[in-house]
């Protein structure tokens, strides 16, 4: 977009974004219509975006007459993005061939070198992944290969962030020139809250003096999550002149991205000009179609089920539970309390997504965050942090159980919606009278109306009847507030 565009057309962006009646896309061919103007003037501002919206063909006009508060907020927003950095970008400006392909809006929003888009490029695909992660994954293996590879040819690297695929390609390519595509609006143009949310989640995942952000989205209503994803990985593509295929899934959103790369005639690294059969495709030396360079080891072909999705039953699960070597015999009351632990998806509290990604790279210990890395993290670090997950409020508790693991193993199920077990085999026993020296007490289930009758200081161990706590009404929960130190 020209330069004597741009202070406008973030002045349009800034105004439409208080239209909850228009969509995104209506929004940015808004914004790509709109002439050049003084965003300084009421009367120019007015006529340009008049003329903006009928050029898009908004089937309803704007008032002729800005408000003048309006026109102040939308004028202050407009400098305030320019004090930043923000401009303007238009498929002209990208010089991937036939980006138009991919649908995109006419529009996007970016903040950083725009130099690197002249720089050939290239983007790792991967396919949403389950979420347990462990360091020896194919596809991670894999990724690692591809961005290795795409840095010693001397492409700029497409990524993203929010998903631990593009998370990870980021991390593997920080300090070196790299492109993101957000799945939201650029997080620079939001409120001082967001853009520090953002810093606070990435501020280690990128070297931002070496990074172009870009979003295809103007500020205001967003499309739903699904929708923003697939436009995101679509722009992703699209400002690649190389895609390399670590692992991409038949049937996903993946697999149309390249197909219309194809049509594109993009130069494509590991993946076949025909679809297989398989439901998972990876990088092959077979029907690689214009190399970028030569695999320096055959990666496997295996392919994914459904089934592959859940996480495999925990260690000693057998016909549907887990063997325990009980503590005791069941008794009607049992002197200890149990804190088991779970798979952990996802960093540690604590550790930042940069660090998690780094330590799925390096192969560290524990990196999986399985049930059994969870008890070993408690151990050194001789602390249970509390979770406010499944509680009501903002209240962060530690659970225990009466349960001896006789009586878990006859509740172990895979609970779907929470994509985990109720139970894995690793925990830790506490003497009962000491847990309750130290404030354990029992949890209180009931319906809604009982939670809002609940002493202040009791609602931490409220506990609602329903689905997601069958469970836990037989498990016999107690809980303490915060975390518990050992």
């Amino acid at each position: 977009m020209p330069p004597e565009h741009l202070a406008g057309a973030l002045f349009t962006a800034a105004l439409l974004s208080t239209r909850k009646d228009l969509n995104h896309r209506v929004r940015s061919l808004i914004v790509s219509h709109t002439p050049p103007f003084d965003i300084h003037s009421v009367d120019d501002a007015a006529e340009a975006f008049t003329t903006g919206f009928r050029e898009a063909g908004g089937s309803q006009a704007p008032r002729r007459r800005l408000r003048a508060d309006t026109f102040r907020d939308a004028s202050k927003t407009a400098d305030r993005w320019l004090r930043n950095g923000v401009f303007v970008l238009t498929t002209e400006d990208i010089k991937s061939p036939g980006p138009w392909m991919h649908n995109l809006p006419p529009v996007f929003f970016a903040l950083g070198s725009k130099a690197m888009l002249d720089l050939p490029a290239s983007a790792i695909l991967n396919s949403r992944k389950p979420r347990c992660i462990t360091p020896d994954d194919k596809w991670l293996q894999e990724t690692k290969r591809l961005v290795r590879l795409a840095v010693e040819e001397g492409f700029v690297i497409v990524s993203s962030y929010g998903t631990t695929p593009y998370c990870t390609t980021t991390r593997l390519s920080k300090g070196l020139p790299t492109i993101i595509a957000c799945d939201d609006v650029l997080p620079f143009m939001g409120p001082e809250k967001t853009a520090l949310e953002f810093y606070s989640a990435y501020h280690d995942l990128f070297q931002v003096e070496r990074t172009l952000f870009i979003s295809s989205f103007p500020p205001g209503t967003q499309p739903r999550r699904s929708v923003r994803s697939a436009e995101r990985d679509h722009l992703v593509a699209a400002l690649a002149s190389v895609l390399l295929v670590a692992e991409v899934r038949e049937g996903g959103n993946m697999q149309q991205v390249l197909h219309i790369a194809e049509k594109r005639a993009v130069r494509i690294v590991g993946y076949p000009p025909c679809l297989s059969n398989k439901s998972t495709l990876t990088a092959s030396k077979k029907g690689i179609a214009v190399p970028l360079v030569s695999p320096v080891a055959e990666p496997s072909h295996g392919s994914m089920s459904q089934s592959d999705l859940k996480p495999s039953r925990p260690r000693g699960a057998r016909s549907g539970y887990i063997r325990f070597e009980s503590l005791y015999d069941r008794r009607d009351e049992s002197p200890w309390l149990i804190h088991y632990t779970r798979s952990f998806h996802g960093p540690w509290p604590g550790q930042t997504i940069a660090e998690y990604c780094q330590s799925l790279i390096d192969g560290s210990e524990g990196a999986g965050h399985s049930a059994f890395d969870t008890l070993i993290r408690i151990l050194k670090e001789r602390l249970i942090r509390a979770s406010s997950r499944l509680t009501r409020g903002s209240y962060y508790v530690v659970s225990f159980t009466e349960c001896l693991p006789a009586e878990i193993e006859t509740q172990i199920k895979w609970r779907k919606g929470l994509s985990r077990w109720s139970f894995e085999p690793y925990g830790i026993a506490f003497p009962r009278e000491s847990l309750a020296d130290l404030g354990a007490r029992p949890a209180v289930y009931g319906s809604k109306e009982e939670f809002q009758h609940l002493p202040a200081d009791d609602k931490y161990l409220f506990q609602a009847r329903g689905s997601l706590s069958e469970i836990g009404t037989t498990e016999r929960e107690w809980r303490i507030n915060g975390d518990f130190l050992l």
